[in-house]
């Protein structure tokens, strides 16, 4: 980390950076590929041409929330080593030294995934979190992550700016007094935010095609409400770093 990215990680809890258009638009091919692969398994007739991009211009016989859990968004293991190995892996690598990425559903390969937002519909848009909190309360996790930290690598695929982007509270990986609870979802434990009880002030990620954000592991955020026309389609995952280098950072 140079001098200038340290001290916007320890003050906003977060940097942007950049990568090729070029490389976008080689992700979303992949993703494309994962989409149409959930979609044949779970009986649904595509064609090759068909792209996530137009996902529900025309109704598919399927139970969205069912056919979009994490296991069908998770990239196959050649793709997600093609984007680590392509210049998104070396920038990351320049900026946090050698790093793993998080093998949460344990597939023996880091796990690289894309979420999908349909415009106005609040069912697609995850509560306020801060990451730290998932890995707090499934302890079986933290197996590979001792003694190491926590960085998100949050990517917009297809995007509208200002419409559907990340939602953020700058600095608020350093406040002390947000409280959760927790519950169980989709078999596993997840945290509850209680907005009445924790006052935020939440604002939308400023970035455009070929900008990615990087964030620590305890900054609030959640998705937002999809102002656009399009779905929004999104690439993460979590980098395992060394402890030292956000040490000066909390």
């Amino acid at each position: 980390m140079n001098r200038s990215q340290r001290e916007s990680f320890a003050e906003k809890g977060y940097i942007y950076e950049e990568v090729s258009v070029d490389l976008i638009d080689r992700i979303e091919k992949m993703i494309d590929a994962s989409y149409l692969l959930a979609l044949r398994k779970a009986g649904v007739s595509m064609k090759p041409t068909d792209k996530i991009k137009d996902y529900g211009k025309t109704p598919l016989a399927i139970n969205h929330k069912k056919i979009w859990e994490k296991k069908n968004r998770i990239l196959n293991m050649s793709d997600a080593s093609s984007i680590i190995e392509s210049e998104l892996g070396e920038k990351i690598r320049s900026i946090f030294g050698d790093y793993t990425i998080s093998d949460e559903e344990r597939l023996g390969y880091g796990n690289v995934y894309w979420r999908i937002v349909r415009p106005n519909t609040k069912e697609d848009i995850g509560p306020i979190h801060r990451d730290e909190w998932f890995w707090k309360l499934n302890p079986e996790r933290e197996e590979e992550c001792k003694g190491k930290d926590r960085v998100k690598c949050w990517i917009p695929i297809i995007s509208e700016k200002g419409k559907n982007l990340l939602l953020l509270e700058e600095g608020s990986h350093r406040r002390t007094d947000i409280k959760f609870e927790s519950e169980i979802r989709d078999g596993i434990y997840k945290p509850k935010f209680n907005n009445k009880q924790n006052k935020t002030n939440m604002s939308m990620a400023r970035m455009v095609k070929k900008d990615i954000i990087l964030f620590h592991d305890r900054l609030l955020h959640s998705g937002s409400l999809n102002r656009g026309n399009l779905v929004r389609i999104s690439l993460e995952f979590t980098l395992i770093i060394n402890k030292n280098v956000l040490q000066n950072d909390n």
